[in-house]
């Protein structure tokens, strides 16, 4: 376990590639590519998460007005709807 109570390790008994197919059909989930808006967006945002790729997430997050399905409470500083 990490510190956020999640497994640090996700363990499946099938392809990586169906399971996340499969959970993007269930929750109805939108898959988005990053580019380059919501990466330069990411020097706009204050500086509470340190983590490049996160900073990524929630650049995109604010670029489109997407809620972010994350655990992490340093992304409330960063202007973005969190679902957790």
């Amino acid at each position: 376990m990490c510190d956020s109570g999640f497994p640090s390790k996700l363990l499946l008994d099938t392809h990586t590639f169906l399971w996340a197919a499969a959970g993007r059909e269930k929750l109805a989930l939108r898959v988005v590519d990053i580019t380059a808006r919501p990466a330069l967006r990411t020097e706009q945002l204050p500086f509470h998460h340190r983590d490049p790729f996160d900073r990524l997430l929630a650049g995109r997050a604010r670029t489109e007005e997407m809620t972010l399905a994350a655990a992490d409470d340093a992304f409330d500083g960063s202007g973005v709807k969190r679902l957790w």
